[in-house]
Order: C-alpha cells, then sequence, then structure tokens
C-alpha cells in the first residue's frame, strides 16, 4: 500500500536511528503488511551497508529492500531510481535524518481505506530544533480540491521532500518525459503533479521533524538554486500557457522570498544575484517583469522590517 523511500548517502547513524523509529512506528500501529521501506545508498563508504544488512537481518518483520550504487549519482538521480524500485500504489520520500510523527504512518493508511483516489497527503515540518507539542498544532485537515489553485498554494511544501504521502500512477513516468527539466527540487513537481490531478489533505497536527545541521551533499548557488526549483513548473507550460506558468512560479516565490538572496545593505551584490536569476530562466512571457516587480517589492520589505542578511534563511531551510 506504501512505500517509504529513502536514499542515503554517508548517515548511518541518523539512518539507522530513523529505521528503529520507523520498526516501532510500523509494528505498535501493526502495518507490517501495509508500509515497507526501500532504501537506496548513493555510495556511501561509512559502513551504512553493514548497518543496513544487519538491521534487516535482526527484524525480519519489517520489509525493507536495500540497494547501493556503485557510484555517487546525485541527490536528483537517486531519488529517481529508488522511485523507480517502488511498486505500491503510495510512495513517502523520507530523508535520512527527518523523522515521520507517531500515528502519522496509520492516518494515511487510513485515509487511503477511506479514499484511494487521494492524492497526496502534506503533513506540516518543523526543525527539530524548533519542534513544538502537537498539542500546539491546529488539529484540523483541510480537503484540497485537485487544480491550478491546489498548486499556486500547496507546491512550496514539497521544497522538503520529506513525509508527503504522494499517489504513485504515473508520477516517474510524467518526470522524465522532459529530461530538461529534471532538478535537484524534483519533489515539488511530484508534489504538484498530484495536486493538479487529485483532490490531496492538508493535515498540520502531523509534524515532521526535520534535521538542518548535516552537511547536504549539494550546495546552493547564488540564485539559492530557485533556477532549479522554477524547473518543476516548467513541465506545465505546454499544457497551461505562459500566464498559468508564471503564476505558478510567482507564488511559490512570493512563499519563499528570501531566495532573492536580498541583502539591503549591499544592494548591488543583491542585484548581482537576482540578475543572474534572470539569465538562467526559461523565457515564459511575463516572467521576468513579475519577478522584477516581486524583488523590488521584498527588497523594501526587508529594508522596512531591518532584514539585513539571508544567512539565517538558508541555514533555516538548509533541508
Amino acid at each position: 500500500m506504501i512505500e517509504i523511500l529513502i536514499p542515503t548517502y554517508k548517515r548511518k547513524k541518523d539512518l539507522l536511528s530513523n529505521l528503529l523509529l520507523l520498526k516501532k512506528q510500523i509494528t505498535n500501529d501493526n502495518l507490517e503488511k501495509q508500509v515497507s521501506i526501500i532504501i537506496s545508498d548513493n555510495c556511501s563508504n561509512d559502513g551504512t551497508e553493514e548497518s543496513v544488512k544487519d538491521f534487516i537481518s535482526s527484524h525480519p518483520e519489517i520489509n525493507i529492500s536495500y540497494y547501493k550504487q556503485q557510484e555517487n549519482i546525485g541527490l536528483e538521480k537517486n531519488a529517481v531510481f529508488v522511485l523507480s524500485k517502488a511498486n505500491a500504489e503510495y510512495v513517502m520520500f523520507l530523508g535520512d535524518d527527518d523523522y515521520l510523527h507517531d500515528g502519522y504512518l496509520r492516518y494515511c493508511v487510513s485515509k487511503i481505506l477511506e479514499d484511494g483516489k487521494i492524492g497526496s497527503i502534506i503533513p506540516e515540518k518543523k526543525s527539530i530544533a524548533n519542534y513544538i507539542n502537537i498539542e500546539d498544532i491546529n488539529i484540523s485537515e483541510y480537503r484540497i480540491n485537485g487544480g491550478i489553485n491546489a498548486i499556486k498554494s500547496y507546491s512550496h511544501f514539497g521544497n522538503s521532500m520529506s513525509g508527503i504521502l504522494l499517489k504513485k500512477n504515473g508520477l516517474l513516468e510524467s518526470y522524465l518525459s522532459k529530461k530538461k527539466y529534471r532538478n535537484i527540487y524534483l519533489f515539488i513537481y511530484f508534489l504538484s503533479y498530484n495536486l493538479k490531478k487529485y483532490d490531496s489533505i492538508y493535515i498540520p497536527r502531523y509534524i515532521i521533524k526535520i534535521t538542518e545541521t548535516n552537511t547536504k551533499d549539494w550546495k546552493y548557488d547564488d540564485t539559492a538554486l530557485l533556477s532549479e526549483i522554477y524547473k518543476s513548473f516548467y513541465y506545465f507550460r505546454d499544457e497551461l500557457g505562459d500566464k498559468v506558468t508564471a503564476d505558478l512560479i510567482i507564488a511559490f516565490s512570493k512563499k519563499h522570498g528570501s531566495r532573492f538572496m536580498i541583502e539591503v545593505l549591499r544592494p548591488i551584490s543583491s542585484l548581482i544575484k537576482f540578475h543572474k536569476l534572470l539569465m538562467k530562466i526559461e523565457k515564459i512571457n511575463g516572467l521576468k517583469f513579475k519577478l522584477i516587480i516581486l524583488f523590488i517589492k521584498h527588497y523594501f520589505y526587508n529594508l522596512r522590517k531591518g532584514q539585513f542578511s539571508i544567512e539565517k534563511y538558508i541555514i533555516k531551510n538548509s533541508q
């Protein structure tokens, strides 16, 4: 029913902690027949393979498949690989150092049994350092009608892959259909694809704990990887046209405006970085003009608020 997909690289300790937590959640809620795990190790040399194989041998009650790449193929290709190995109706990507909320898997299984046409279930996400108790979170669940407005409002949750349940049907094939738009933030496309096609659920009472302190196997560029993120929306251009595609990009950029790398005390540096973004994006009618207006709004907003640096944002969102 659900396969948890874990791309991993050189995080043996975190991965084993995660597997222990997942084992506890699966067995406590009697989900052994509904939930399995697929791990794709991106050629770790820290003993991950031996540790995972020992874990599998020690916990035969949990269905775990382990694959090891012969070389480091990068996050995007590793995510594509592990998705290609999935056979379940639903998949859930999970960072090796991010942790599911107790009861969330049980909730997902019950929702699938209740309505197998659900395209996505979107939990809340919080830094482990800033984690708050469930009692402090709105316990309502929100039904999201599939369509363009759903992408505008919720696709930004794909900025972090962990914990989003996705209906697998057509997901990988659609992503691979336009190779030039493959990107490191492919999870935004996966979520957007399902948000457009199906109804979904946003459930903020289940919170994924996100680790922010580990070293990443990739780096931000001068566009804070916005040029990569936008590729996930380019997929919709042929079907929806320039205006709607530009609107989707602007909707995301409004929610992640700090990625414009604005430092109001260094306006020239900020402009240079923004110019690099404009040079990297597709020639979509009206997009550059809308981004310029949005950049100006964020600049003056930051000036009024005294937000002089992007550094705190990068640290907070390095996931």
